[in-house]
């Protein structure tokens, strides 16, 4: 999932947990090269974590009896050294490097002479032209800064939550945006999601771990560089800081943490419907409904406000006397997210910043960022331009045929599935049934004909061209508001390396970004294919019966369609594969992991495998040596110590090297391929097997 500033930018999918089910982690900003491994010694149970640089050596080997991940890649680890500003190397990563070179080249390709192919190329090199980024650099920063500067009571701050300056381009104490309605899933509705936080966890506030402090460091150091670039002294800045954390903790202990977020009630937690009325009634210090209403959200026929346990908390925060600490809070989240729209040195700071963070020493090339921004601030148009060269109707037809025969085999697995009563397994095929099937491109491309920004030559910079990007996409939001959802939009890049499942439109994506490389060509075998792109669609479908998924019925909706004994059986299902998740240490201070955390993707993950396994066997001669690993291969990376913890204490997706090892452990058809056996690593007795589905 990706959150951007606040408010409308929250797509429909973010705000709805919709794109959850991406079978890939998000890893942030590729800042880097690899600094050398620290580790002293291996680490992780049941199996070391090789996915750590430098972990693997010559001297670290392993059978497919005893770590089934490192003895297939064994050799790759050996092999691969992390480039020049590279966090991670692998196989998805070398899928990324080949559409990052396509849509780089389409950036500075002449033949690309559609009006919005232009806006595309303009705004990739308003990026890279420091001239004309250090000269707008202040009066761009200064213009949006003021505004929170002038706040000086309750009155004007509750004025400025409510102004343009806010709502487009600045900071806010709570996010909102259009969503589908949970119980009409074709209308669009308004999401009221917490504060903020600039640890990412509610939980780091109460036990900050060593990902915590990296992170409070981080922004820290951030804020406090813009802080004296906007002129405050040093005694000035670590006081707004001091401020910001301290409403930070304050109001983050009525958030959700990172686990009860994807825990199995969360879906449930975070459904609570409200009218305008009843919500200005719940507000009673705090004016939402104002806020709402001042920025053109104030119109809609429901809300969903996801945490009422926070804007209580928020009512009483609100007063008179923590004006100067909110106003804090704004000028640091401001000063954060400002640095690399400053001038080059302010640029250079933040990348040394993120260096550290990630334990790198170097960065990437402008260019490679410029590519990276502008993709991500106009992926309608350049998905466009991608599609037009790389894509066509046949892969579209190949890949969706595909997902229709792994489609009818789960819902053969879901059939023959003893434990679920006759009524949910109707219900569950219904869905399954149900379920829009979208592969590579969208059958529709959203209208942003409306966005315009002034060229260089027009006088225009790439802060200001950033700004009208940000006014349109908030500007189409609030059209959306009480409007009927167009399922034929996608709503998210289609050159992204993933694919992923929407529960609140019950819908699969497969990108085009991930149908290349080891992941799916021409000449594969059918045992590569199943083992790669297959497992992935599988994978998907499966989150339409994980923990989260589940709570939505056919349409969309959030309705209980189990059975209470069927519910019950589930959850003990899924607490057992928590529980074996709780057990695996795979980091350096021998943290264990967070089940609750992971159980999503686990889920299906092991419903994936399982749905193909099963499609597999019915193919004349299968070897599933090869489909073993072709799967152990496709997920195969490393990346440095830090990005790490950065990245999989907080993710919702498990380790790569536990993707692999955990998974084929649970199956009849590794043992017999491999000849697996009680008292090799790799060997799991049956009744201690995790398998949801």
């Amino acid at each position: 999932m990706k959150w951007k500033k606040g408010l409308a930018l929250l797509t429909a999918a973010a705000l709805s947990l919709g794109a959850f089910g991406g079978a890939v982690p998000s890893q942030g900003m590729a800042v880097v090269a690899a600094k050398e491994n620290k580790a002293d010694k291996t680490y992780g149970k049941p199996w070391i974590n090789s996915n750590v640089t430098g972990m693997v050596t010559k001297s670290v080997n392993a059978s497919v009896h005893d770590d089934y991940y490192l003895a297939k890649n064994h050799n790759r680890f050996i092999q691969t050294k992390l480039d020049p500003g590279r966090v991670e190397a692998g196989t998805l990563s070398d899928i990324s490097d080949q559409v990052d070179a396509r849509l780089q080249a389409l950036m500075t390709d002449p033949s690309q002479t559609a009006d919005y192919a232009k806006q595309v190329q303009e705004y990739y090199q308003m990026f890279l032209d420091w001239d004309s980024r250090n000269a707008a650099s202040r009066e761009h920063f200064e213009a949006h800064l003021k505004p929170i500067q002038d706040i000086t009571d309750l009155e004007s701050l509750t004025a400025y939550l409510g102004s343009d300056e806010s709502v487009y381009y600045g900071k806010s104490v709570f996010n909102w945006g259009t969503t589908p309605d949970s119980s009409e899933p074709d209308v669009y509705t308004v999401a009221i999601v917490s504060t903020p936080l600039s640890l990412g966890d509610a939980a780091e506030y109460e036990n900050e771990t060593s990902y915590g402090a990296r992170q409070r460091k981080a922004v820290t150091e951030k804020a406090e560089y813009v802080l004296r670039y906007a002129g405050y002294t040093d005694e000035e800045a670590a006081q707004i800081i001091a401020d910001a954390f301290a409403f930070e903790k304050d109001i983050a202990a009525s958030e959700m943490t990172q686990e009860d977020a994807y825990a199995s009630d969360a879906t449930e937690r975070r459904n609570n419907p409200r009218t305008g009325e009843e919500l200005a009634a719940q507000s009673l210090n705090f004016p939402l409904m104002d806020i709402l209403t001042a920025a053109g959200y104030g119109a809609s026929a429901r809300y969903n406000l996801w945490e009422p346990a926070w804007l209580a908390r928020l009512n009483e925060l609100y007063t008179p006397e923590r004006v100067g600490q909110i106003k804090d809070y704004l000028l640091f989240r401001y000063a954060i997210d400002s640095i690399t729209f400053l001038d080059e040195a302010a640029y250079r700071e933040a990348q040394r910043i993120n260096r550290e963070f990630y334990g790198l020493e170097a960065s990437r090339s402008d260019a490679y960022y410029a590519y990276t921004n502008t993709q991500s601030a106009l992926y309608n148009y350049v998905d466009q331009m991608y599609v037009a060269k790389y894509c066509s109707p046949k892969m579209k037809r190949d890949v969706k045929r595909l997902m229709e025969e792994i489609v009818a085999e789960y819902k053969k697995m879901l059939r023959s599935e003893t434990w679920l009563s006759a009524a949910t397994r109707r219900n569950a095929i219904r869905k399954l049934n149900a379920i829009s099937l979208n592969a590579v491109y969208p059958d529709k491309w959203a209208d942003w004909s409306a966005l315009s920004f002034a060229t260089r030559a027009e006088g225009g910079s790439y802060q200001d061209a950033s700004d009208a990007v940000t006014r349109m996409l908030i500007d189409r939001d609030k059209s959306r508001i009480n409007g009927r959802v167009d399922r034929a939009i996608w709503d998210t890049s289609c050159t992204e390396v993933n694919a992923s499942y929407w529960p609140d439109r019950n819908r699969i994506l497969v990108y085009a970004g991930i149908l290349n490389g080891a992941i799916y060509h021409a000449s594969m075998t059918e045992e590569q294919k199943l083992g790669s792109i297959g497992v992935f669609i599988g994978h998907e479908i499966s989150h339409a019966f994980d923990n989260n998924g589940a709570q939505y019925d056919e349409k969309g909706r959030i309705r209980n369609w189990w059975t209470k004994a069927d519910a019950r059986a589930f959850q003990k299902r899924a607490d057992k594969l928590v529980a074996y998740y709780n057990k695996i240490l795979p980091f350096k201070n021998r943290q264990h992991y967070k089940g609750t955390l992971v159980q999503g993707e686990a889920i299906a993950d092991l419903g994936g495998m399982r749905c193909v396994l099963s499609l597999a066997s019915k193919k004349k001669d299968f070897d599933y040596k090869k489909f073993f690993s072709a799967y152990a291969r496709v997920w195969f990376s490393e990346m440095t110590e830090e990005s790490m913890e950065n990245i999989y204490m907080q993710n919702e997706h498990p380790i790569d090297y536990l993707r692999v090892n955990v998974v084929v452990s649970q199956f009849e058809e590794f043992y017999k391929a491999y000849g697996i056996k009680k008292g090799d690593k790799m060997y799991l007795d049956p009744k201690d097997r995790i398998a949801v589905w």
